[in-house]
């Protein structure tokens, strides 16, 4: 699923830590890449750049399994 994320194309999808999935955002346009680090972006491994969402956030954004 695509969303809109503060002007920013972003694929929904899940990152698996310490044996839970958590939903994130990764980027779709990387030139984008410069204003997703005001949004707490982080690259958990080496070439992911995605943000974790918060609660308020899944519940703001239509997120599915």
């Amino acid at each position: 699923m695509i969303i809109d994320f503060h002007g920013m194309q972003c694929r929904c999808g899940t990152y698996r830590v310490m044996g839970e999935d958590k939903p994130i955002l990764t980027l779709i346009n990387p030139k984008d890449w410069e204003k997703s680090l005001k949004y707490d972006f982080t690259e958990p491994q080496a070439g992911l750049w995605c943000h974790f969402l918060t609660e308020t956030e899944q519940s703001l954004y239509p997120f599915g399994n």
